[in-house]
């Protein structure tokens, strides 16, 4: 089965239809309620690196942006809320 939502894949995953392969933030909640269960494969997967906040370096950001960025450091430093692990 292949779909562009991770909601879709998720149920048929607990439908018993087969593996899921997806990020960790889509199926925390599930494999926290025990409706799916991890598993580790034998090759590791990509690791793309986090979220990243890019901006302008040469000057000082508007207070939105600052606002902006004490949230996201706050809201996933050091570990994003929804880690299993």
């Amino acid at each position: 089965m292949r779909a562009n939502n991770g909601d879709a894949l998720i149920a048929a995953a607990v439908a018993g239809l087969g593996v899921l392969y997806e990020p960790e933030f889509i199926v925390a909640d599930a494999i926290r309620q025990g409706a799916l269960e991890q598993i580790t494969l034998e090759v590791r997967t990509a690791d793309l690196g986090g979220i990243h906040l890019v901006r302008a370096p040469d000057r000082a950001p508007p207070a939105k942006v600052r606002v902006m960025t004490d949230f996201l450091l706050a809201a996933f430093n050091p570990r994003p809320p929804w880690a299993i692990q």
